[in-house]
C-alpha cells in the first residue's frame, strides 16, 4: 500500500525534523550548532543553484538533497561513507553502484562517525522472557536457526547489502533494476542474508501498527504476495550456481530477518509499551513464520 502525498510530505516532515532535533544533537559538541537552513545554504554554494529540492524518502540519520538540472544529489550524514566498501561495491557491482564524491572542505564539518553492522545472537534474544511470552512461534523458529546456525558455512561469503529496502533500490518505468545505494554498511556474509528485504518490503506492508502480505488475488486464486514470491525464488535458483546448498540459504534467510527484526533486542529487553519494539515484534510476528522450512 503505497503513501498519499500528504501522508509522505508528513512523514518526510516528520524524518527531517527527527534528523536535524534529535540525531545531530547527539553528534555534535553543545558548542556546534547544525540546521536544515545551514544545509541547504552549504549545498546551494556547493553546487551552485538555488534549485534543490529534498528527496521523496528521506532517511532518519541523513538529510538529502537533489539538484536536477547540475545532474547531482548531496547527502549530509550522521556517518561518513566508508571508501573501502564503496570501492568494494563498485568493482563487483560495477554501474549499479553510483559514483559519489566526499567534500573534502567536509573534513571539518560537524556530522561524522562511522558505524559497522552487528552481530546477531539468537541465543541472547532467547533470553527475553517478554518476547517468549508475546511472541512464542518466533521463539521456537529462533531456537531452530540458533541449531542450525552451523549450516553457514556451507555458503559463499559475499558482500551483502544490509538495508535493500525501497529507499536504497533504483528501477526505471518497467520496473528494471538501475543502481543501489547506501553500501556504506555492507558486511561480508554469508549468501542469502539480504533476502528478508523480500518479505518486509517488497510483498508487504506495515499499516496502522500490523503487517499485511499483498492479498489482492488473481485469476489463479494465488494471491499477489504468492505469486511474486514463486517467482523470486524460481528466478533465484535458476541463476545461482547448482552447489549452493538450499537448506543453508534458508537458514541465511532465517538469520536475516531475525536480525533484521529482532536484533534491537540485542541491545535491551522488549517493552510492551515501547511502539518501536511492538513494530518491530510485529515484523517478527507476521514474517518468521512465513518463511520456507528450515
Amino acid at each position: 500500500m503505497s503513501r498519499s502525498s500528504d501522508e509522505l510530505g508528513d512523514w518526510n516532515r516528520s524524518q527531517i525534523h527527527h534528523f536535524f532535533n534529535v540525531e545531530v544533537p547527539k553528534i555534535l559538541a553543545s558548542s556546534c550548532t547544525c540546521s536544515l537552513e545551514n544545509c541547504i545554504e552549504f549545498a546551494s554554494t556547493l553546487l551552485q543553484t538555488n534549485r534543490l529540492e529534498p528527496v521523496d524518502w528521506q532517511g532518519n540519520k541523513s538529510y538529502t538533497l537533489v539538484a536536477h538540472e547540475k545532474g547531482k544529489v548531496i547527502q549530509f550524514r550522521l556517518e561518513l561513507l566508508n571508501d573501502h566498501i564503496n570501492d568494494l561495491a563498485t568493482r563487483i557491482y560495477g554501474p549499479m553502484v553510483p559514483i559519489y564524491h566526499g567534500n573534502p572542505e567536509l573534513a571539518g564539518f560537524p556530522l561524522p562517525v562511522w558505524s559497522k553492522s552487528a552481530s546477531d545472537d539468537p541465543s541472547r534474544i532467547l533470553q527475553d522472557k517478554t518476547l517468549r511470552t508475546l511472541a512464542p512461534e518466533v521463539a521456537r523458529i529462533v531456537r531452530v536457526v540458533q541449531a542450525s546456525i552451523h549450516k553457514l558455512d556451507r555458503l559463499p561469503l559475499v558482500l551483502t547489502h544490509t538495508d535493500l529496502a525501497e529507499l536504497n533500490v533504483f528501477i526505471d518505468d518497467e520496473g528494471h533494476f538501475t543502481g543501489v545505494i547506501d553500501f556504506d554498511e555492507a558486511a561480508i556474509d554469508p549468501f542469502g542474508m539480504s533476502i528478508w528485504c523480500l518479505y518486509e518490503c517488497y510483498i508487504g506492508f506495515m499499516d496502522d501498527g500490523r503487517f499485511h502480505f499483498f492479498g489482492n488475488r488473481t485469476t489463479s486464486g494465488k494471491t499477489a504476495a504468492q505469486i511474486l514470491e514463486t517467482s523470486f525464488w524460481k528466478t533465484l535458483w535458476t541463476n545461482v550456481p547448482e552447489n549452493i546448498d538450499k537448506s543453508a540459504l534458508y537458514v541465511a534467510l532465517a538469520f536475516g530477518v531475525n536480525h533484521r527484526t529482532l536484533g534491537i533486542f540485542l541491545k535491551c529487553r522488549v517493552d510492551a509499551n515501547n511502539e518501536f519494539h511492538m513494530t518491530k515484534l510485529e515484523y517478527a510476528r507476521s514474517i518468521i513464520p512465513t518463511l520456507p522450512s528450515l
